[in-house]
């Protein structure tokens, strides 16, 4: 069996290829799930990140604001946050 444009004697069929890579697709979700949640675990240490982690992927998800924006509300949050518990006395070294 030849397809245009191949030079190679072997040829593996493309629906070959999607068939195995579907049969993997699961195993590769749960894989990144799992770590996610591992990382989430360990970096959400407030009900504050959560919630802001959960609007950002709201924000995604549901109404497919552009990453960029996302990162740049997260980062003008956290620089308020952080000035804020600075002048008021709970900032932790």
């Amino acid at each position: 069996m030849s397809y245009p444009g191949s030079t190679s004697r072997l040829v593996i069929p493309p629906s070959l290829v999607a068939g195995l890579l579907y049969d993997i697709k699961p195993a590769v979700i749960a894989i990144v799930g799992q770590a996610a949640y591992r990382i989430g675990l360990r970096t959400l240490k407030n009900s504050g990140l959560w919630v802001m982690a959960a609007a950002s992927f709201v924000a995604i998800a549901v109404f497919q604001i552009p990453f960029p924006a996302i990162l740049l509300a997260a980062a003008l949050i956290g620089y308020i946050g952080g000035h804020a518990r600075s002048v008021y006395g709970r900032h932790k070294p």
